[in-house]
């Protein structure tokens, strides 16, 4: 599904009742989690999602946004 290299762009709903992920259109993506976004706790919770799907992930941009792009290693 996804590429090596590939930037994605992530507009991140924190506190949500469920772990959704949604395509918007190519490369935007809606991630809802249920993580609120204290000490980094929704970049973990990112990152984990993409793991357990089978990605490894790195937040190029955004750290502290609700819009993130991540990269695909």
């Amino acid at each position: 599904m996804f590429q090596k290299n590939q930037v994605l762009t992530l507009h991140v709903i924190c506190n949500a009742k469920k772990t959704d992920l949604q395509r918007l259109d190519e490369g935007n993506y809606k991630l809802k989690l249920d993580s609120l976004p204290i000490a980094g706790k929704a970049n973990k919770e990112i990152i984990q999602i993409f793991k357990d799907m089978g990605y490894n992930i790195k937040i190029i941009k955004g750290e502290k946004s609700k819009i993130k792009q991540i990269q695909f290693l």
